[in-house]
């Protein structure tokens, strides 16, 4: 099975780029994006080419603002938000069950636009971390995607010890991550690629990307009875349909069982 998770950054903007083309030539079973800012009917419009998918949106209450799509081969049961009336508002967690199988799309607040917005990421950050683990009692099988606004590791940013003080690489926003790690989830890229330093998004500022002054933001983290089903996890560094890039992940499991 391979799921490739992906903010977008704007579906209809990243469909006019090529996302389309690039999806049929390389295909998946499960496709999750983030922040699509759009509406359903303005997503499935831009889709409309993968009509052959199972195709699910989970639009923010504020228009052109966040917002998650997922694209399955098999059909699901889809349940949309996490219980916190505030992000559920701003579409941050779509849950996907296929068979056995559950796939959850998230989008971690951003805090570097200020301080109202880093409080509402502190909020979010505990919320999730409790939600996942009461949904890996029910479905043991899990894999949560999506962009997590934090970097965990120095090899995860391109300037650790400069940028320790900015949001995404604050030290109680990487101790976070650790606890979800902790909890019993595995970071497939960093399992599958120990010693690679890569990343995810780049600043749109400064020629950053040309200079891969990146950061490592978007993951894939699976269950720990998953664990032994990991077989690959590539990103993609050539598309630039958005500020970030794809996260591809393959294991060993047929979808709908």
């Amino acid at each position: 099975m391979r799921i490739v998770s992906y903010n977008v950054n704007g579906l209809r903007a990243a469909v006019r780029k090529g996302l389309v083309e690039w999806l049929r030539a390389n295909p998946a079973d499960l496709y999750a994006f983030q922040e699509i800012k759009c509406n359903a009917e303005q997503a499935f419009e831009a889709l409309a080419d993968l009509s052959d998918y199972h195709q699910t949106v989970y639009a923010a209450q504020q228009a052109g603002y966040s917002g998650l799509m997922v694209l399955s081969s098999e059909p699901f049961e889809v349940s949309e938000g996490s219980g916190l009336d505030t992000f559920d508002a701003e579409a941050r967690v779509q849950r996907v069950d296929v068979g056995a199988f559950t796939l959850v799309n998230c989008y971690v607040p951003s805090g570097s636009s200020g301080a109202l917005r880093q409080a509402a990421k502190d909020l979010f950050m505990p919320h999730l971390l409790e939600w996942q683990e009461a949904l890996r009692r029910e479905r043991p099988n899990v894999v949560i995607v999506g962009d997590f606004n934090v970097c965990h590791q120095d090899i995860d940013i391109h300037n650790p010890k400069g940028l320790s003080k900015y949001s995404g690489f604050l030290p109680h926003e990487r101790a976070w991550f650790g606890q979800m790690l902790s909890a019993g989830l595995t970071d497939t890229f960093r399992h599958l690629n120990p010693d690679t330093r890569a990343y995810t998004w780049w600043s749109q500022r400064g020629a950053a990307r040309a200079k891969n002054l990146g950061w490592r933001l978007d993951y894939q983290l699976s269950s720990s009875p998953l664990q032994p089903r990991l077989r690959s996890h590539r990103l993609h560094p050539e598309l630039t349909f958005s500020d970030h890039i794809p996260t591809d992940l393959t294991l060993e499991w047929k979808l709908g069982s």
